[in-house]
């Protein structure tokens, strides 16, 4: 499994603690993939799941928080 992400050019919007905060949940999405591939144990492979799923949650928090820092400027 693939994580694509966009490239976008860079923003002046959004502040730049969440920016930071962006960057840094996509590198846990890509380190968690990493875990993933590599596990063979059954319980490590779906803790890995699971941390995925949270993962992806908060990154949708975090771009929703950027959207709406867009939109306030």
């Amino acid at each position: 499994m693939s994580l694509a992400v966009k490239k976008r050019p860079a923003q002046t919007g959004a502040d730049p603690a969440l920016r930071t905060a962006l960057r840094d949940c996509l590198d846990e999405l890509r380190h968690n993939q990493s875990q993933y591939d590599l596990e063979q144990d059954p319980d490590l492979i779906e803790a890995c799941i699971y941390e995925r799923s949270a993962l992806l949650c908060r990154y949708r928090y975090l771009l929703r928080q950027a959207r709406q820092q867009e939109t306030a400027l």
